[in-house]
């Protein structure tokens, strides 16, 4: 059985709702998908779809947003796991062997879930919890940004996972992630090169649409422009209020993104 589990933000976020209707219900009896709001679920969930269909999972995939060892479920306060071991635990009240096959894998589809070494460290950790007793689970993080294109009528598609995906086994200790590019108008990206100076350097243009709310670390603004920090500063929108404009911007240069201070820093200071 392969269970896909998609969160349900309590607002309304594209970024998720537009995989639900990529997915395909109905075409396989052994995938299986389901929508979870609140970490409490996740269990019962999953217990519900392992009796109805009288199968273990033998792959339980969970999308939601991502960083760097962590994964929620569209909410603050309804993470998944976090860099802090004690949410390592995916199934406190229940046996993992009443819902996982002894070989399942665990698949954190988030942005970033396995980048850098916290993000290798909840991978390297869940792992070990879900594998006692002699079973040879898996847990695999992304080091990559994740979308609704990259879901089909199966779930999450194959070829994005062999590219993206990786357990802790099979990276380094301290991976920095892939830059995914999407298609970026060439005229629109001419109209806000500008804000780039504005950044520390090691920031490249990486789209041009606003940040889910569900993701976002911390909004502030700067005159008369609104900046949002996401993914521990790796990812940063910047809104010109006066053109509505958006700029977003991923962090390439190494393992730790500026400080919130050096990115103000670079802003213009009226």
């Amino acid at each position: 059985m392969h269970l896909t589990i998609i969160a349900y933000a309590s607002r309304l976020d594209w970024d998720i709702e537009r995989a639900v209707f990529r997915v395909d219900g109905r075409s396989d009896p052994l995938r299986r998908f389901a929508r979870c709001q609140e970490r409490s679920q996740l269990q019962w969930i999953v217990n519900e779809v392992v009796n109805e269909s009288n199968q273990k999972v033998a792959r339980l995939d969970i999308f939601g947003h991502g960083k760097s060892g962590t994964l929620t479920l569209g909410d603050q306060g309804q993470e998944v796991v976090t860099q802090h071991e004690a949410s390592w635990d995916l199934f406190p009240d229940l046996k993992t062997d009443d819902l996982l096959t002894d070989n399942a894998e665990v698949r954190l589809l988030g942005c970033d879930t396995g980048t850098l070494a916290e993000g290798r460290a909840v991978l390297e950790g869940l792992e070990a919890k879900l594998s006692k007793g002699g079973k040879t689970r898996t847990v695999w993080g992304s080091l990559a940004s994740i979308a609704h294109s990259d879901f089909g009528p199966e779930g999450f598609r194959e070829e994005v996972a062999s590219k993206f995906l990786r357990t802790a086994s099979r990276m380094s200790a301290s991976e920095t992630g892939v830059r995914r590019l999407g298609v970026i108008a060439q005229n629109a990206a001419v109209n806000v090169q500008g804000v780039m100076q504005l950044l520390p350097p090691g920031y490249v243009l990486d789209g041009l649409e606003d940040m889910p709310a569900g993701i976002v670390d911390e909004r502030f603004p700067v005159n008369d422009l609104i900046v949002t920090l996401c993914v521990d500063r790796r990812v940063v929108a910047i809104k010109s209020k006066s053109s509505n404009r958006i700029a977003v911007y991923r962090w390439t240069a190494g393992s730790q993104a500026p400080s919130r201070e050096q990115i103000k820093a670079h802003l213009p200071a009226h």
